[in-house]
């Protein structure tokens, strides 16, 4: 009953966070936006659904972003995850606003379940909503809505030291895209389909190393994460990391100026602290991506 209490009171919190969004929290953004691997993020439904699973029954976790330089532009999430017996449930909700008018929102519920003790498979559902200049470009010369659905599978093996995760995210996807010109000028598109594979290594006490590996059916995106994390006095985390996008065809996948997409090839740097107590924690992480420039994130997640 106190953990069907805790979940309709941060039901509210959900819902106002409509305004924003973001894909990540700020520990798997500074550790080189790893994360299949990664179980004790609040926010892992978000990579993988099969790493959903931790020791706290109850956790939720909420984030901003703080994006200098660009007006009328703000992301946030907010997300749930409960354990009940064996199995581990997920919700998350989050939100870009990336203008007055130009949004994109999805979400995404899932469970993880665990076959064996050391082996675990996972389910996610996404539910979006998006409004597209560029799309409508090449169409119209005004905006595009899209309302789609996709769906995400997932596993996650652990070996103590060693932890695998995989992911095989919209298998199953459809997108119904309507222009803002006419109600009956609709089309629909599958997602790309994106395999990805992560690793998570504890050599030393307190110190994590982290990989992920991800490409796409259609070929031209692919990538190679890198993370570390190291605790000082069991409480405050120091976060390294590295994120490359290998872009074999910027016309193909839209980004941002061509010049935007050669500097994602290139990678960039990430890092990023946190403040780890017995049921509070307050991540930071600062990166400058390409088309957003100088990115601060601030996650808060609270356990129980």
């Amino acid at each position: 009953m106190r953990k069907i209490l805790l979940f309709f009171l941060m039901i509210p919190i959900l819902i106002f966070s409509m305004n924003y969004y973001n894909f990540v929290d700020s520990r798997n953004v500074a550790m080189g936006n790893c994360g299949v691997a990664l179980n004790e993020s609040p926010q892992s439904l978000v990579f993988n659904p099969a790493a959903m699973h931790c020791e706290d029954s109850f956790v939720y976790s909420g984030e901003k972003s703080l994006l200098f330089g660009i007006d009328n532009f703000g992301e946030i999430v907010s997300s749930l995850k409960i354990k009940n017996g064996n199995s581990y449930y997920g919700l998350s909700y989050y939100q870009l606003t990336y203008s007055s008018f130009l949004k994109d929102s999805m979400m995404d519920i899932g469970m993880d379940y665990p076959l064996f003790k050391v082996f675990h498979l996972g389910i996610g559902i996404k539910a979006f909503l998006t409004r597209a200049s560029t799309i409508d470009n090449a169409i119209s010369g005004g905006t595009v809505e899209g309302k789609g659905y996709s769906v995400d599978l997932g596993s996650f093996l652990n070996l103590g030291i060693l932890k695998i995760g995989f992911v095989w995210k919209n298998p199953i996807s459809e997108i119904f895209w309507t222009t803002n010109l006419s109600t009956t000028d609709t089309f629909t598109e599958n997602l790309p389909m994106d395999f990805r594979i992560g690793a998570v290594l504890k050599p030393l006490q307190g110190q994590t190393l982290s990989m992920d590996l991800y490409g796409t059916d259609r070929g031209y995106l692919t990538g190679l994460n890198f993370g570390y994390e190291y605790y000082l006095l069991n409480f405050f985390a120091i976060r390294f990391g590295y994120s490359n996008l290998n872009i074999k065809d910027s016309e193909d996948y839209l980004m941002g100026t061509e010049e935007q997409n050669l500097l994602y090839a290139k990678g960039y740097l990430t890092f990023g602290v946190g403040i780890d107590t017995n049921n509070i924690t307050i991540d930071y992480s600062y990166t400058q991506i390409p088309i957003l420039g100088n990115t601060n994130r601030i996650t808060f997640s609270i356990r129980f």
